[in-house]
């Protein structure tokens, strides 16, 4: 599932993670992949997280903010960026997204990924 993608994604990450995601969707990712941004936390990764903060709990946002930079941000897309190399888009809508099915597009392409985070970074 893509859930199980972006876990294995995200653990051989060596320099960034960029988490893109609505209010619904945040505690879902974090809750799926909270080991797995501890353990690149510690390894120096730097990971983001891009949510609708105001409409998350706290106690999740606490927890977050020791592995994540956090930016405040009303937007319904969904996407994982790691290390400007993989790029994860999840399509389905929100009603029928949950951990065991969320439909999403892989992509794996240097050049296009890393031109897509370098405008994501720039408008952001």
């Amino acid at each position: 599932n893509s859930y199980s993608q972006i876990e294995e994604l995200i653990k051989n990450a060596s320099k960034s993670v960029v988490i893109v995601t609505n209010a619904d969707g945040l505690p879902r990712k974090i809750n799926y992949l909270r080991n797995a941004l501890k353990k690149i936390a510690k390894k120096g990764v730097n990971i983001r997280v891009f949510a609708p903060l105001s409409k998350v709990k706290k106690e999740l946002l606490a927890e977050l903010k020791e592995v994540a930079e956090l930016k405040d941000v009303e937007m319904d897309a969904r996407f994982v960026l790691v290390d400007d190399e993989n790029l994860i888009f999840m399509i389905s809508d929100n009603v029928n997204a949950n951990s065991n099915h969320d439909d999403s597009i892989w992509i794996k392409s240097k050049n296009f990924v890393s031109a897509f985070s370098k405008l994501y970074r720039e408008y952001s």
